[in-house]
């Protein structure tokens, strides 16, 4: 199965539409493509948020009726009254569902690449963090706490050199890192740890504009964004704030270490 058709197979999936084997070939191409994981968890958030913020609305049985009459029968057939049953709830809200989610494409579309398009982009940087930490074996393409070791690994699959920083000193190990895709785009995901916590620092190309630190919470996790004119910075973690917001003034202050003489 390639991407397009698991695109397509997406919404059919969430709704239990589609057969155990395109299910079962549907899952293991989840298996080998982030994009298409990534796409399967905005979805659901999405799904998520519509359930939250669309109610359920009985239509009013003269709705019914004209329905009725406007359907085609045999001559001499008396029209039959229309019984909706409440079974029938979900794929109106579905439905609703759908044009909700058609029309915030259509925004996407539009708006997906400006810089400041923090939405989107929160929906994508939280979506990753919580898959990778759901499937801790993908979380990390190459494990160490090295940055010498991290650093020319991403840099071998990137367009970009990416800063990696030792914040070891500071109580935030580095664990590793991952090639990710976020924004449309692969990034590099570096990994710290606090103690039990997992911090995700997403870093990708900036557009030659500084930018503050903006922090928002999302389902518990704390998010902070920022620009640096050279590079783009995203951090999740589920780290109580103080910890958190002292991550990232350490990441923001720490030089980022040069290779070794050996190693240029």
């Amino acid at each position: 199965m390639n991407c397009d058709r698991a695109q397509l197979l997406t919404d059919a999936y969430m709704d239990d539409e589609i057969g155990v084997a395109f299910a079962g070939e549907f899952e293991r191409h989840l298996e080998d493509c982030t994009l298409c994981s990534d796409n399967l968890a905005r979805r659901r958030l999405l799904r998520e948020a519509l359930r939250e913020k669309l109610g359920y609305f009985p239509a009013p049985s003269a709705l019914h009726q004209r329905i009725a009459d406007a359907l085609p029968r045999d001559a001499g057939e008396r029209p039959r009254p229309v019984l909706v049953s409440r079974s029938v709830a979900p794929r109106w809200m579905a439905l609703a569902a759908s044009l909700v989610l058609a029309a915030s494409l259509g925004s996407a579309v539009t708006y997906y690449g400006t810089p400041r398009d923090t939405g989107l982009v929160a929906d994508e940087v939280f979506a990753s963090h919580v898959r990778n930490q759901q499937s801790p074996d993908r979380a990390i393409d190459i494990a160490s706490s090295d940055e010498h070791t991290v650093k020319p690994w991403l840099d071998a699959r990137l367009d970009f050199a990416a800063p990696v920083k030792d914040l070891a000193a500071a109580g935030y190990p580095l664990v590793g890192g991952r090639v990710d895709y976020i924004n449309g785009r692969a990034v590099a995901a570096l990994v710290y740890r606090y103690q039990k916590h997992v911090i995700t620092l997403f870093v990708w190309p900036g557009d030659g504009k500084s930018r503050s630190l903006a922090t928002s919470l999302r389902r518990g996790d704390h998010l902070a964004e920022w620009s640096d004119k050279d590079m783009t910075y995203w951090a999740i973690s589920d780290l109580a704030a103080p910890e958190f917001d002292t991550f990232v003034r350490r990441f923001q202050a720490a030089e980022t270490m040069e290779p070794p003489a050996s190693s240029r």
